[in-house]
């Protein structure tokens, strides 16, 4: 069994992600035998020249040389709520995983004040 996270556009409806859903876990499935019993969606805002775009290259920026930041995904703005989402996978090998995580998510707040984050400390589940 497994899990994965999709990002897929903030425009889609539920018709097309229930489409996406099905087709991940059927290819998983039939390559690697493996069943998927969470597909996990994330929107991603659409419009290039937003504050979406400049948070996503700030975040890549300040997680690019961290070689304890397995990844980041998840990144969705509200901008008329000034609200954003993302989630940080820190490598277990970190001897702090939380410290690593309030690290960047500080460096966001420094970067974009007038934002609110609501970000969660992810694992790393890979085999």
């Amino acid at each position: 069994m497994g899990s994965v996270h999709v990002e897929v556009d903030e425009d889609m409806t539920a018709g097309e992600f229930d489409a996406v859903t099905r087709t991940i876990q059927q290819r998983v499935i039939d390559k690697t035998g493996v069943i998927l019993h969470t597909v996990g969606l994330y929107a991603t805002n659409s419009r290039a020249d937003n504050v979406a775009a400049r948070m996503g290259r700030a975040l890549r920026e300040i997680t690019a040389n961290n070689k304890l930041v397995v990844q980041t995904h998840g990144l969705f703005v509200n901008e008329k709520k000034h609200v954003a989402n993302f989630d940080v996978v820190v490598s277990y090998d970190a001897p702090n995983r939380k410290a690593v995580f309030q690290q960047i998510v500080a460096e966001m707040q420094r970067r974009f004040p007038d934002y609110r984050f609501h970000t969660v400390l992810d694992a790393d589940l890979t085999d």
